[in-house]
This record gives structure tokens, C-alpha cells and sequence, in this order.
């Protein structure tokens, strides 16, 4: 059975763990997964479990981008094998950012920046690995460190984010 689920928000553990929730109650029945995502984005933590666990579902996955799949969103788009967008869509990465309503120690500020450098080594590997490093076309480091790109389906193409174009 395809079974067809519509990711409209944000990405968090909240959002993550109702889409695998949905999915392991349908998993016997499933042969393949077409997830429809709209997403601004959010954890980068969420994005590589629900990454992995998609990359690891026991069926085909299809991802399509319904409108606009920024940030976080893109690593939850790049666990599709394969991967269509509408034509009047757009993909936007910029650079991680991170939160502190403290103040922070000298090592709180370091292990900060610890993380967010995990982060973007994480999201880089696999987007280098979906991508083939954005098919030479972008350096997603840079990308993510402070270059922001938005991409619309063509150029998604162009880069390996997008398998295919809708017709």
C-alpha cells in the first residue's frame, strides 16, 4: 500500500515523533511512503533521527517539497530516494543557528559552539552524501556557516537535492 502523509510544520521532537508514531502503526502494510513536507524548518537533532530512522524504514520513500523546505527541513526531504518539488516551490539552507536566554560561562559558550559545529559537520555529511557535495555546484559548509541559498526546483536539480522534476 502507498501511503500518502502531509508534513506541514515545524520540525521538533514533538512533530518527529507523531510522524514515526503514524508510521510504525501503518508499517506492516506499507510498501511505500510518499511524505508531502511544507516545513520552515527547526531542530537539527529532529531532522537527522527522522533522517535516519526514514533512511532505515523497511520500504521505498518518496519525498516531494509542497511549497517551501527550509532549514532543518532539508535533511527530512533528503531521506526520499525519490524526491520531486512542485513547480512553484523554493529550498532554502542558511547558516545554523543557536539560542542562549543565560548567560553563559566561558566553557557554556564553548560547548555551544561545539554543538553547533557537530550540527553542521552532521548536516553537511548528509547532505554531501545525498548530493554528491551539491553536485560541485555549493559549498554546503559555507552554506551553513553564513552563506544563506535559496533554490528554486531547477537549480534544486542542478545541485542533486531534487531527483526529479515534476512535470
Amino acid at each position: 500500500m502507498k501511503l500518502t502523509y502531509n508534513f506541514i510544520e515545524g520540525i521538533n521532537n514533538e512533530s518527529i515523533n507523531q510522524l514515526i508514531h503514524y508510521i510504525l502503526c501503518q508499517q506492516k502494510s506499507i510498501d511505500c511512503l510518499k511524505l508531502n513536507i511544507s516545513s520552515l524548518g527547526g531542530s537539527v537533532n529532529s531532522a537527522i533521527t527522522i533522517y535516519n530512522f526514514l533512511k532505515n524504514a523497511p520500504f521505498k520513500v518518496i519525498t516531494h517539497n509542497l511549497g517551501e523546505v527550509t532549514s532543518a527541513a532539508i535533511l527530512m526531504y533528503l531521506a526520499g530516494s525519490e524526491r520531486t518539488a512542485e513547480k512553484i516551490s523554493k529550498f532554502i539552507i542558511h547558516p545554523i543557528k543557536s539560542y542562549a536566554n543565560d548567560d553563559l560561562s566561558y566553557y557554556q559558550l564553548q560547548e555551544l559552539v561545539q554543538l553547533i559545529d557537530a550540527d553542521i559537520k552532521n548536516y553537511a555529511l548528509i547532505v554531501n552524501q545525498e548530493t554528491h557535495f551539491l553536485n560541485q555546484i555549493y559549498d554546503i559548509e559555507e552554506c551553513l556557516k553564513g552563506k544563506s541559498i535559496t533554490l528554486f526546483p531547477e537549480a534544486a536539480y542542478k545541485c542533486g537535492i531534487i531527483t526529479q522534476m515534476s512535470e
